[in-house]
C-alpha cells in the first residue's frame, strides 16, 4: 500500500493533520450527517476519519495573473478586476 500509481508515497511531506479530515466549507458551519467519510477508521488503517465544520482557507488570498487570450475566458473576465466572494 505504499505507492500510488507506481510511485512511492512520501508521507513525511504530507500535511498529515488533513489526511483523513472532511472539511466543511459552509459559511454557517452547519452540522454534517454522519457517514463513513467523516468518522471511524480509515480504509488504509493509518488513521481515523474526522470532520471539521466551518473550515476557513489557510494562507493568503492568491494573486492570479490575467487569463491567457487563448484560455476561453470571456472578454469581460479579462478586462475587469477579479470578483471575490471572500469574507471580509
Amino acid at each position: 500500500m505504499g505507492d500510488l500509481g507506481g510511485r512511492p508515497r512520501f508521507r513525511s511531506k504530507e500535511a498529515t493533520e488533513f489526511s483523513y479530515m472532511f472539511m466543511g466549507t459552509e459559511r454557517n458551519a452547519a452540522p454534517l450527517q454522519p457517514g463513513r467519510y467523516c468518522e471511524g477508521p480509515s480504509l488504509d488503517g493509518q488513521g481515523s476519519f474526522s470532520f471539521r465544520a466551518g473550515f476557513e482557507p489557510l494562507g493568503e488570498e492568491p494573486v492570479l495573473g490575467p487569463a491567457r487570450p487563448d484560455s476561453g475566458a470571456q472578454v469581460e473576465q479579462m478586462n475587469e478586476p477579479p470578483v471575490t466572494n471572500a469574507l471580509a
